[in-house]
């Protein structure tokens, strides 16, 4: 099976600002996390933009997308290529073989890959527009504990997906702060075998996945270790 990421990693971009990345599944369409797009939900569903972006190569144009289903119980949105627009013509679609999905057990999982866009500012023209300009991607590593946080997240602040594994970024370097993990939700994740297991959602404290009994301070606290848990939705039970 080939890397995931020879040209089935995307970014988007959804108006007025928001950015992450993606994973192209088919030839036109792209997996992300519901939230990089919640904004671009109203009306018709447009203003979201995508771009595959090929390690080593040539980076593609800017297409416009269409959010043609989304699940907000699972943090999930799939797009796909606006074929009614003019610009339709700048999507580069992958060669490449289909993402295969795979559904874990509760064993812990080494060695699992995320590629993503870890700085979520994207510079943007006069227009308000994104600009060309590439956020570099970043490849995170490390492990997946299935059974960890095995009751359902909960936040009073905000819905969480209703189940999520965490990836302890351990083999590659992490930013200093949560923040700086921005960019990175619907980045997807694969076993080092190259198959797919999820897509990221986000990047938080331990703390913030337990009850809505925690005090506000003990949610907002940070350590060093905080800084290196994402949190990947399992995308098998969400296709279920």
């Amino acid at each position: 099976m080939g890397s995931l990421w020879t040209d089935r990693l995307a970014e988007v971009w959804a108006a007025p600002d928001h950015a992450g990345a993606g994973v192209v599944v088919g030839r036109e369409g792209v997996l992300t996390a519901r939230h990089v797009v919640a904004d671009a939900l109203g009306g018709d569903r447009r203003g979201v933009l995508a771009r595959v972006v090929r390690p080593g190569g040539s980076v593609a144009a800017w297409a416009p997308m269409r959010v043609e289903w989304e699940d907000g119980s699972w943090d999930l949105a799939l797009l796909t290529l606006d074929r009614d627009s003019a610009e339709a013509a700048l999507w580069e679609a992958p060669s490449s073989g289909e993402p295969v999905v795979v559904e874990l057990g509760v064993n812990v999982e080494r060695h699992c890959e995320a590629v993503g866009f870890s700085e979520s500012a994207v510079q943007r023209t006069d227009t308000g527009a994104p600009a060309d300009v590439v956020r570099q991607s970043e490849h995170a590593a490390g492990t997946v504990s299935p059974a960890g946080q095995a009751k359902r997240p909960v936040n009073p602040r905000r819905q969480l997906p209703r189940r999520w594994f965490p990836l302890d970024v351990v083999e590659t370097t992490r930013p200093e702060t949560q923040a700086g993990w921005g960019g990175m939700s619907g980045a997807g994740v694969v076993l080092p075998d190259g198959r797919l297991i999820g897509i990221i959602v986000t990047a938080e404290s331990e703390s913030e996945s337990e009850s809505e009994s925690e005090s506000e301070s003990e949610s907002e606290s940070e350590s060093e270790d905080e800084h290196r848990r994402l949190y990947l939705m399992p995308l098998a039970d969400a296709l279920s």
